[in-house]
Parts: structure tokens; C-alpha cells; sequence
């Protein structure tokens, strides 16, 4: 877009002013092919208490272990990919514990610890020594925790578990994160200001009720952020934070012995997961719902596109062990409430672009949604705004056939079969098995939770959630003169 590159061009010509002087810190050697990366097995301290807990779960075959310093560790051999292990760290709390009137601090923690390196080698090096390895680790922020993710070899396993610990334990935060964040909020603010992005953002955040956390960024208040500001965050979550280690595939029979001699030799962390025990203030863990109905209305600024969204949401439970049959349940709901969009937005108005409905439980906090979206024509976004509300409306009154019911049910129990031969499922599926058990209850239970499904089950769930007074409506279009009429007229309320 012609936007995108006014900042780009902007961004080249403030560089050009800018001296170029050598990194006080920066070490020569670094520079040297030769030396090899400098967290070695054992460095981290020792771990001499080993393993103090390993169980099986027979049934599933997953190994569930617990470390001398606390961390947990769960382990599933699969033969679904030849060569092939998926790691993942959750630790810490997360947007939880992001602290008060720090917007956007998330996705500066996310570039600093992704591409700040770690205290003895820069993110360049690092690339550098790992070329040709399957080893690496992205982390994000998630609504409870933060996240390490990544896919290796039993080759390198250990190697990826020495950068586990080394991210873990000496994080670099060194200061070209700091540019490259501060170069791509630019480039993210004019995304948002310019393309439905921006609209998105805001659906969420009020969704979220307006939370500090969840707030539409500034392109001031993004720059202004420092790195000390996300490291004070971060750092004791890194170090201290309750942490779940989960492998999946192709694991070695060296598993064990590699995560005693890296991840092991760590630091003592907190041994349960209690987001109040951790500092988390309790009225932190609940976010407002807006009040219904309403309907919002959002623009961007464009000169060439016409793209609009119609969006509704209703709130749903959160995803714990008394909502988790209901939860799956609200699965098939949602695979009904999309092919009614096909069916009577797509198919007979033909004025859609593209729709999807969607479940968006959270495990964190006290709510989720169930959104409904169609891509449209700024000229249709009323329109398909109100059918969607009608759809759900019919779902609520009048129930589902037990043909609809045939229709959901078949597609979607050959797929759940067939993500049960993946790793990525089951990786999911023991993701924090050990702070939550009812997921591996939940995994056992969920393929009968459809076999005898009725339609008065998908009924009263249609009832429950999905009626018009408990509806929020949205929409979101380019703003420009005709533009400006609709919404003056939509908040005058005619």
C-alpha cells in the first residue's frame, strides 16, 4: 500500500542521519565461525536431585515427570513423523500479569526475547551456529502464560534444550530488538490505521471490556516503550515462573538424561500453578463482556479499498474442567451456525466475500466468545450484520433438523480421528497436563461426547447463548464521506 511505503521510505531517510558507531559491548569474537555456542551442558548448575517424580499414564503412554527444581516435564513417543520432536515451554502467567497501563509491552517482550538473543551470543550469532539444525524457539504471550515453541530432531535434542535453558536463564535483551521493534510498530500502526486490522483490534478490546491489555496500541506509546520496561516484566516469569516442558515424536531414548543435564541444572521455580499465589490480583482475572445488545461501529482509512466486516459475538463460558463437554459441544454449534452462512449470506445473497464462525474459549480468564464474521461490501455491512443476528436468532428458537445435526457430525468426527494421528494434537493435548489433569480426561471422553449427540443437546445450547438480546454487533468500513453518514446515523440511533 502506498501508506506502508511512505514509512518505509520515512524509516530510510531518518537512518541516513543516524551514525553508525560500534556497540560498546559488542565482542569480536563473536564474529569467529569457530567458536561454538557457549551454554554447554552442565553450565546451568547442578542437578543433582534429578528426577523426583515419574509416572505413566498407562492408556495414553504419556510420562509425566517432575525435576528436582520443580519442573515438569511430559513426554508422549508418537511414530506419526519420522525424525520429528515438537517442544513446547509454558511458563509463568502470561497477558495475566502484564502490568497495568502497558499497551502493547506484550509485543515488546515477544521481539526481545525472539530476536534479543541471549547475554553471551547476539541473535545473528545464533543463527549463524544453529544453520543447518533443526533447533530454534519462538515464544509469544498467551492470556495465561508465555509460550517457547519450536520442532527439532532427535539429533538435536539436546542442543535445543541447552537454548531452552539458555533463553530461560540468560535471556540478551540486546539493544537491535529494541530498534527492530520500534521499526515495525511504525509499520503495524499504519496496518491498523489503514486496513481492517485496526477494526479487528478494536473488536477484541471491546470485547475484552476496554482492558488495559487488550487496548488499541499508539504508535507514541509503542516507541516509548524501553527495554527495561518488558525485562522487568519478563524476567522473574523466565526465571521463577511455574514451568511445564512438553515433548512429542520421535523422542530418543536420551530424553531424559539430555533435560537433567540442561533444563535440570536451573534455578529452584515455583512448584504450582496459582495465579493469585503468583502475584496476579484477582480482580485481574476478570474482563466485562459488553452490555447487550449493542452494536459498535468501527472505520480505517483507506483511498482504494472497500472492505468491510460485519461481525456478531456472544459470550460463552471459559474452557475449565466443568465447561470442557460443554465447550466441544458449542464446537458443532458453530460448524452448524458456518454452513448456515454459506448457505444463506454466500450462497443466496451472494454479497459475501468470505465468512467463518468461530469458538474463541479462554482458559484464563472468566469468558470466551462465539463470533461470527463476513467479509463484505461497505454498502452490505448492515445488512449481513442483521442476518447473522437472524441466524443465530432461528438457531435459538427454532433448533436444528437432525439432518443439520448428520451434516456437522460426520465431517467433523473423521477430522477429530484424524488429528488424533498428529503430533501437533497431542501436543496440545498435554500442553499443562500436569497444572490441569482434565485435559487428558477431557481427551479420553471427547470422542463419545459426539457418538450419542442429540439435537435437543445442540438446541439447549443454541437457546443458552446465542439469542438476539445477548448479541454484539459490529461493523467496520473505510471511512470516508458516505461512510460518515451511515455511522453519524447509526449513533444517533435511526
Amino acid at each position: 500500500p502506498e501508506e506502508t511505503d511512505a514509512v518505509l521510505e520515512d524509516l530510510f531517510r531518518e537512518s541516513q542521519s543516524v551514525p553508525v558507531t560500534l556497540d560498546e559491548n559488542y565482542d569480536v569474537n563473536e564474529e569467529n565461525e569457530s567458536v561454538g555456542f557457549a551454554y554447554e551442558p552442565n553450565c546451568f548448575g547442578p542437578s543433582s536431585g534429578g528426577v523426583v517424580s515419574d509416572s505413566t499414564i498407562q492408556d495414553l503412554g504419556i510420562r509425566q515427570i517432575i525435576l528436582s527444581n520443580n519442573i515438569r516435564v511430559n513426554l508422549l513417543t508418537t511414530d506419526f513423523e519420522d525424525n520429528k520432536i515438537h517442544v513446547r515451554a509454558r511458563f509463568g502467567t502470561g497477558r495475566l500479569g502484564q502490568p497495568a497501563d502497558s499497551v502493547g509491552l506484550d509485543y515488546l517482550a515477544e521481539t526481545l526475547i525472539n530476536e534479543g538473543g541471549l547475554g553471551l551470543h547476539r541473535q545473528a550469532v545464533l543463527n549463524r551456529l544453529f544453520a543447518g539444525k533443526s533447533v530454534g524457539l519462538t515464544m509469544t504471550v498467551d492470556d495465561g502464560s508465555f509460550v517457547m515453541e519450536g520442532e527439532t530432531t532427535p539429533e538435536d535434542l539436546e542442543l535445543q534444550l541447552q537454548l531452552l535453558a539458555a533463553k530461560l536463564s540468560d535471556p540478551g535483551y540486546h539493544p537491535e530488538a529494541l530498534l527492530l521493534f520500534r521499526t515495525d510498530a511504525r509499520l503495524w500502526m499504519s496496518e491498523l490505521k489503514h486496513s481492517l486490522a485496526g477494526p479487528y483490534h478494536q473488536i477484541k478490546a471491546t470485547l475484552k471490556g476496554e482492558d488495559d491489555r487488550f487496548s488499541m496500541p499508539t504508535e507514541e506509546g509503542l516507541t516509548s516503550l524501553e527495554a527495561s520496561d518488558a525485562q522487568a516484566w519478563v524476567d522473574p516469569q523466565l526465571r521463577n515462573g511455574y514451568l511445564e516442558i512438553t515433548l512429542v515424536g520421535d523422542l530418543p531414548s536420551s530424553t531424559v538424561s539430555s533435560l537433567l543435564v540442561t533444563v535440570g541444572g536451573l534455578p529452584e521455580r515455583s512448584p504450582d500453578r496459582n495465579f493469585v499465589a503468583e502475584g496476579i490480583d484477582a480482580s485481574r482475572l476478570s474482563l466485562q463482556f459488553p452490555t447487550t445488545p449493542q452494536t459498535f461501529v468501527f472505520n480505517y482509512e483507506s483511498s482504494q479499498l472497500d472492505q468491510a466486516a460485519a461481525v456478531a459475538a456472544w459470550e460463552i463460558p471459559p474452557f475449565t474442567e466443568a465447561t470442557a463437554n460443554e465447550i466441544a459441544r458449542l464446537e458443532i454449534l458453530q460448524s452448524i451456525f458456518e454452513d448456515r452462512m454459506r448457505v444463506q449470506l454466500r450462497e443466496e445473497l451472494s454479497t459475501v466475500y468470505g465468512y467463518s464462525a468461530r469458538l474463541r474459549p479462554n482458559d484464563a480468564f472468566d469468558h470466551g466468545e462465539f463470533t461470527a464474521l463476513c467479509l463484505v461490501d461497505t454498502a452490505n455491512v448492515e445488512l449481513i450484520g442483521i442476518k447473522m443476528i437472524e441466524i443465530a436468532k432461528s438457531l435459538a428458537v427454532n433448533g436444528v433438523s437432525l439432518d443439520e445435526l448428520d451434516r456437522a457430525l460426520e465431517p467433523f468426527e473423521a477430522k477429530e480421528k484424524e488429528k488424533a494421528l498428529s503430533n501437533s494434537y497431542w501436543l496440545d493435548v498435554l500442553d499443562e497436563c500436569q497444572a490441569k489433569p482434565f485435559h487428558l480426561e477431557h481427551a479420553r471422553n471427547r470422542q463419545g461426547l459426539f457418538s450419542n449427540l442429540t439435537t435437543n443437546e445442540i438446541n439447549d445450547l443454541a437457546s443458552k447463548y446465542l439469542l438476539p438480546e445477548k448479541a454484539v454487533r459490529f461493523e467496520a468500513f473505510p471511512k470516508d464521506g458516505t461512510n460518515n453518514e451511515r455511522l453519524v446515523r447509526l449513533l444517533r440511533g435511526s
